[in-house]
């Protein structure tokens, strides 16, 4: 029987108030008691991903960092029982960072699937630039849309053995992307945006990794809509800039169903820009968007235009989102300009920062992708 939005929603804020409940029982020295609390989050929804890294953490804190190897052993292989080989690999990758070679982990990472091999990929895949990624993942997304074959899985012999551990590298984006999905996740909300000062600031490929990572911890379908009409790059990158979509649905020309692009397998469904256009959206007609039309979808997140070029473009949607975020990239973004944007948001919303420590896309990269 399929779970109500409603008992749902129950479920997150219970998993919440045991969680909270553990972090101060763990400040107060008592891990015994944030123990428990934390294994009955983790009983109430075995695949809640926060609850599932809070009791690792706090495992390992307590030195038991075997129980804590075998916390994200069963984590993985519910990951790989759901047919989430980027998931499983991804927590495999993490594991194998914090712990080292545990029986446990090299079990973990050897049967039936290769995820070691899949979890280096990843690494690999997160030192690329900002625009190399969007390119990437919006790639396999619109080769999802177009119905591509998925790859083909190894054979038995070309799984690897467990003492040949793959270099794991630093992951600052994706740890950017979890974070937010963890912020997002804790306070409960369903409809975010990501906006700028400026453009170049990051904004597409920070709501498309947070996208795809609250798509991984809520275990549901996250609609990623494309709202920035003056610079849609995640329309462009999925191939989709003749298609119809957000532009012609606000304007009644098109029906809802036939513009979102489900890539299966993915967790994001996708709603491209369309034609745009120079006018503002009407409130009305973004306020039914979020609260009836796309009612289905227990998470949305907008990628809008920036702040200071595309003021009428960004107020109806951070009037009506729950929560709204400005992107500002580290020693880059100038801070007059940050104050100005945020002074002509404030009206309609107030917003929380995200600072892009990344460093921007060179321009050959940038080239590829255009």
């Amino acid at each position: 029987m399929p779970v109500l939005p409603r008992t749902r929603g129950a479920a997150r804020a219970e998993r919440k108030r045991r969680r909270d409940g553990a972090d101060m029982l763990a400040r107060e020295g008592n891990r015994v008691a944030a123990l428990a609390l934390l294994w009955a989050a983790v009983g109430i929804d075995p695949t809640d991903f926060v609850s599932h890294r809070r009791l690792a953490a706090t495992l390992a804190k307590a030195g038991d960092v075997d129980a804590a190897a075998e916390e994200y052993a069963r984590f993985i292989e519910l990951l790989r029982k759901q047919d989430d080989v980027r998931g499983a690999a991804h927590e495999l990758a993490h594991a194998l960072a914090s712990f080292g070679e545990l029986p446990q982990l090299c079990a973990a990472g050897a049967n039936p699937v290769p995820l070691r091999e899949v979890a280096n990929a990843l690494a690999q895949a997160a030192s690329a630039p900002p625009a190399e990624i969007v390119r990437l993942a919006a790639s396999s997304v619109s080769g999802a849309i177009r119905g591509g074959a998925p790859p083909e899985r190894p054979g038995a012999d070309d799984v690897p053995q467990p003492a040949s551990r793959p270099a794991v590298a630093a992951d600052p984006l994706t740890r950017t992307f979890d974070g937010l999905a963890i912020r997002i996740d804790a306070m409960d909300v369903r409809c975010v945006g990501f906006t700028s000062a400026l453009l170049g600031e990051g904004v597409s490929t920070i709501a498309l990794g947070t996208a795809l990572s609250l798509a991984a911890l809520r275990q549901d379908t996250v609609l990623l809509v494309d709202a920035n009409w003056m610079d849609p790059s995640l329309t462009r990158e999925a191939g989709l800039e003749s298609a119809p979509g957000l532009a012609e649905y606000l304007a009644n020309t098109a029906d809802l169903g036939a513009v979102i692009q489900r890539a299966s397998g993915s967790g994001i469904a996708f709603l491209p820009a369309g034609a745009g256009g120079s006018a503002r959206p009407a409130l009305r007609a973004v306020s039914s968007f979020l609260t009836a039309d796309v009612a289905a979808f227990q998470t949305v997140v907008v990628d809008l235009p920036p702040v200071l070029a595309g003021e009428l473009f960004v107020l109806p949607w951070a009037t009506l989102l729950d929560q709204l975020f400005v992107v500002l990239r580290e020693s880059a973004t100038p801070l007059p300009l940050v104050r100005q944007a945020l002074k002509k948001i404030a009206i309609a919303a107030q917003p929380r920062i995200v600072l892009n420590r990344t460093a921007a896309p060179s321009p050959d990269i940038a080239a590829t992708i255009t």
